[in-house]
């Protein structure tokens, strides 16, 4: 089970990605104030609890990619409570 801060942080990196301003980790663990890996490892859960982020290299960010529903695979609401 994840601590309080590692669930913080999920909370926001998933705010980050469906607003679009995860640009890139180093951003993101300075602005977590974690380090890089933890931020790699924190995405990398994400991607096996069923969301699907991807890096765009065109627009230079990371992506929440949303199904054909306008919602984030496992469901929108209920995925940024957590």
């Amino acid at each position: 089970m994840l601590g309080k801060a590692k669930q913080a942080k999920k909370a926001i990196l998933l705010q980050m990605l469906s607003k679009g301003r995860l640009t890139n980790i180093s951003q993101a663990a300075a602005q977590l104030n974690c380090s890089k890996r933890t931020i790699e490892r924190i995405i990398k859960g994400l991607k096996q609890e069923g969301y699907h982020i991807n890096y765009n290299r065109f627009l230079n960010r990371y992506q929440l990619i949303k199904n054909h529903h306008g919602q984030n695979d496992k469901g929108e609401a209920e995925n940024l409570k957590e």
